[in-house]
């Protein structure tokens, strides 16, 4: 049985991504693989969904059927040791980490420090990354009912119609990052990718340029 992944990370996705195109050159469905290896259809479907972390021995398996170089096996072990680090959050201890911090959350800090550019798009509040603690802490007090201890921690009440296009380049495939007061949700199919970035463009396209937007916000300071 495969290992939980624990919250998704860029390496993680990478393995996946990387493991799915490698059944595909080897021409082979997941009832193939089963039938010629003994990995179980559900187990391979979770770890090429980054749901998993697969066991070295599983790993090994699935590059004899895919017939894998030695120089890439040796890449992509390399890339499932890493596979479980969340970034700069890994220096915490696990306990700690889950005391103060949902798994959404940490798996979004990973995105945001993995990804190669972040497109964001908010209707109603100031980005995270340019949130002042003094701007958080009222965002959080005064937006929705919170505990004072989960302010403390950080907690995120979530913002309504905003959403964050994660670019990872070669490392990974692209994600999409959505929040609601139903909660949080990470996109990861093309078509959703693509559709959201589209959107972005569109926005962008039809904004103010950095200098009229300058001027716009002088004015409504001066009144």
């Amino acid at each position: 049985m495969p290992r939980p992944a624990g919250p998704p990370t860029v390496r993680l996705r990478r393995l996946a991504a990387e493991l799915k195109a490698l059944r595909a050159e080897a021409q082979l469905t997941r009832e193939q693989v089963e039938e010629q290896t003994g990995v179980n259809q559900g187990t391979l479907w979770r770890i090429e969904k980054g749901q998993a972390k697969p066991h070295n021995g599983t790993l090994e398996t699935l590059f004899d059927l895919y017939g894998v170089a030695e120089s890439r096996r040796t890449e992509l072990i390399e890339l499932t040791r890493g596979a479980k680090d969340p970034g700069w959050l890994g220096q915490f201890k696990d306990a700690l980490l889950k005391e103060v911090m949902p798994e959404v959350y940490a798996a979004y800090i990973g995105f945001e420090t993995e990804a190669k550019t972040m497109n964001t798009y908010e209707s109603s509040f100031v980005p995270g990354l340019l949130q002042t603690e003094e701007y958080a802490r009222a965002v959080m007090i005064d937006g929705w009912p919170m505990e004072a201890d989960a302010v403390e921690r950080g907690a995120h009440p979530g913002m309504s119609g905003a959403f964050t296009c994660f670019k990872f380049g070669t490392l990974a495939p692209d994600i999409v990052h959505t929040e609601s007061l139903a909660g949080a949700l990470f996109l990861e199919l093309q078509a959703d990718v693509e559709r959201f970035g589209l959107a972005f463009d569109h926005m962008r396209a039809m904004a103010l340029s950095p200098r009229d937007t300058g001027t716009f916000v002088a004015t409504l300071m001066a009144d």
